[in-house]
């Protein structure tokens, strides 16, 4: 996973079974967190990844950009987490952000929150999580 902003303008890389999610507030800054953008997993029927970063199966690399105004959240998680957190415990988690911009803290505590929910639902895989806040206002 490869994240970089420069201006308004985001450019997002990924490759394999992690994921990337982008999330902004859609109602004047301060309404529920909503997903803009999901990065694709590289995953076979099996839920395997079929790209590997440093392997012979290396083939392609998922590239987006996004502009961007206002407050974002960007999610990037290993696939234990990806794959047990629903979509409504990450809007729960997320909405400790409240308007004003969280702390290294809160979002350390938010990424912790969502590993733990990961183990609660059952996550037997590696579980990490970073949260990264861009301010485009």
């Amino acid at each position: 996973m490869w994240v970089n902003a420069v201006g308004h303008k985001l450019a997002l890389l990924s490759v394999g079974d992690s994921s990337v999610q982008v999330f902004r507030r859609w109602v004047f800054d301060i309404g529920p967190w909503r997903e803009v953008l999901k990065m694709p997993r590289d995953l076979d029927l099996m839920s395997n990844p079929t790209q590997l970063v440093g392997s012979e199966v290396l083939t392609k690399v998922n590239v987006t950009e996004l502009f961007f105004e206002g407050p974002q959240l960007i999610l990037m998680m290993s696939d234990g987490p990806a794959d047990s957190v629903k979509q409504e415990e990450l809007r729960r988690i997320l909405s400790y952000v409240r308007r004003e911009e969280p702390s290294t803290y809160d979002l350390d505590f938010m990424c912790q929150q969502i590993v733990c929910s990961a183990f609660k639902s059952g996550c037997s895989d590696d579980a990490s999580a970073a949260l990264i806040w861009l301010d485009g206002r």
